[in-house]
This record gives structure tokens, C-alpha cells and sequence, in this order.
């Protein structure tokens, strides 16, 4: 049976209508039971494109993520339309770098929930559940850039480096950037590829997409938005007051331990207390974020009124 005759079928049985009908007119809880797992796809697919609204799906562990996102691409939902978000516990390799592609499906996926545009995101549950930071405080740390408009290189230049962007000669991966006279490079934590920025005297002359290999451009778009390069931003306030709750937990933690241990974790966490006093982002700052947002949120925070959550 072809693809679209299965989404068709499904699409007549008179207790999906009646779903649709409960959740067009309902923001409740409805039920649904018996369903295959070969039909799980078609359903969502179908309930996608007839309520047009966002639809956050949670899968017991990624597998079953990656098992639906298969699916609805094969039912016709668009890839630029979904989100498949990585266990979490990847994030952060101890004593080695950021996962970015984690990262950047987390940021993606909480950032199309405040766009109005729907998406679907597919999440195991810990990654729905994962501490992240408050919508507001993501939604006004977002820099748009557009062709033609003024743009300031060295307040530019402050602002990256306040969301988390590493200064480097060349950009090679999400969340870097680099500077060379009137042209910036920056490779947004949300996308595929990075951009050139070109000015002429302060006016942005020109921003194309290009290939980190070749160098060679691969077409000029009208703007881009540039999100935080990690879902753990510092303020100014922020950093004095964590970097002496650290300071007097480990005052604490130190009272009741041996003195070889004792000795590493101080030096370990001394380190830490100097990056977060100077904003200086590090690779398991996120470790931090209960005493950074002390109110815990999480991506079910992200999740408009009118979305449905399967």
C-alpha cells in the first residue's frame, strides 16, 4: 500500500477525525489507544498537517525518536520541519569538548517553539525534561543581522562573545567566529552551515552562506539570526553571585574530606570559580545552571498554549 494511501486511510477513520475535532476545540488530555507502531507515523503526520499547529513528540529513549522521524519523513512532513533531539547526556563530555550537533538540536528545537512557524519536535522524555534557560532570557539574547542595514563590528564582536562565541582565525564548527577587517564570519549554533558577513564602511554589504572545506559561497541571504552558541548564558549579576555560592559550596564540601581529594577538587573547582567571575564560558559550565536560573525550566516551558504534545 502506497505511503499517501495509508496517510488517506487513516485520515477517514472515524476516530481520528474525532481527535482532531476533540483538540481543535479542547486544550485537554485525550486518550489514544491501539495504534502500531507502523501506524504511530501516519498518525502524527496526519494530525500535523491538519492542525497546523506545533506538535511536541515524547518517545520513551531516542530510538523510538529516531524511529517516528523516519516515519513522518517518509508520510511528507518537510525536514525543515522537524527537530529530533539527541539524548542528553551526551552533551557534555567530561574532560572533553561541547557536543554541538546536541546543542544545536536543543536550541533548534526551543527556538521553533517561539517561532510562529510549526514545527514538529520528536525528544526522549530526559530531553524534554532537562534544565535549560527561561524563554525570555533566549528570546532577547537572539542578534539579527540584515543586508543593507548598519551594523557595529566591535559591539557585534561584544555581543558574540557574551552568547558564548569562540574568537577563532577560521570558523569550523557551530559556535565560532572570526574577524578580518570589515568581514565577519560567524557559524550560528543553529545552523547548518556558517555565513560571511561583508560591510561596506558600517552598512552590511552582503551575507552569504559558505562551506567551511572550500571556502567557496553557496548563495547570499537577506538576513540571519544568530542564537546563544550554549543554552547557559552568565550575566554580570549572574557570574558574581554563582561564582560565590560555588565558592562557599566548596568550603563545605572540603570540611569532611581527605586531603588528596580535597586538593583536586579545590583545583579543579578554583578554575571554574575564575572562568565564571571573568564570563569566561567553559566546557561544563552547564554543571552550573541551577545556581545560574535558581527556577528551573525546561523545554515543556517552551511549548505554546495551542501546541499538542503526543
Amino acid at each position: 500500500m502506497a505511503l499517501d494511501t495509508v496517510l488517506k486511510t487513516v485520515a477517514q477513520v472515524p476516530q481520528f477525525g474525532a481527535v482532531c475535532d476533540f483538540l481543535k476545540k479542547n486544550r485537554g488530555t485525550i486518550q489514544v489507544e491501539g495504534l502500531t507502531s507502523a501506524l504511530k507515523g501516519a498518525f502524527i503526520a496526519n494530525l500535523y498537517q491538519l492542525l497546523s499547529c506545533h506538535l511536541l513528540i515524547v518517545t520513551y529513549n531516542f530510538e523510538q525518536a529516531e524511529a517516528i522521524y523516519d516515519d513522518l519523513l517518509a508520510f511528507g512532513v518537510e525536514s525543515d520541519e522537524l527537530v529530533i533531539v539527541p539524548p542528553t547526556d551526551g552533551v557534555i563530555i567530561p574532560g572533553g569538548d561541547t557536543d554541538v550537533d546536541v546543542i544545536k538540536s536543543r536550541l533548534s528545537a526551543l527556538l521553533g517553539f517561539l517561532d510562529n512557524k510549526p514545527t514538529v519536535v520528536i525528544a526522549p522524555i530526559a530531553a524534554v525534561l532537562q534544565r535549560t534557560l527561561p524563554p525570555a532570557i533566549l528570546s532577547n539574547n537572539l542578534i539579527r543581522i540584515e543586508n543593507g542595514e548598519f551594523l557595529d563590528l566591535d559591539e557585534c564582536v561584544r555581543r558574540l562573545v557574551d552568547l558564548g562565541y569562540e574568537r577563532t582565525p577560521m570558523v569550523e564548527r557551530q559556535g565560532e567566529f572570526s574577524r578580518r577587517g570589515g568581514i565577519i564570519d560567524i557559524y550560528p549554533s543553529t545552523a547548518d552551515k556558517p555565513f560571511r558577513i561583508e560591510l561596506f564602511g558600517d552598512e552590511v554589504e552582503s551575507i552569504r552562506e559558505f562551506d567551511v572545506e572550500t571556502q567557496r559561497s553557496a548563495g547570499e541571504v537577506a538576513f540571519i539570526d544568530v542564537a546563544p552558541a550554549r543554552e547557559c548564558l552568565l550575566s554580570d549579576e549572574a557570574a558574581e553571585r554563582v561564582a560565590s555560592q560555588v565558592q562557599d559550596l566548596l568550603r563545605t564540601a572540603m570540611l569532611e574530606m581527605d586531603d588528596e581529594p580535597r586538593r583536586r577538587l579545590e583545583t579543579a573547582v578554583e578554575d571554574d570559580i575564575l572562568r565564571i567571575e571573568n564570563r569566561s564560558y567553559f566546557d561544563g559550565i552547564e554543571y552550573y545552571m541551577p545556581l545560574i536560573f535558581p527556577e528551573p525550566f525546561c523545554m515543556l516551558d517552551y511549548v505554546p498554549s495551542e501546541a499538542v504534545i503526543v
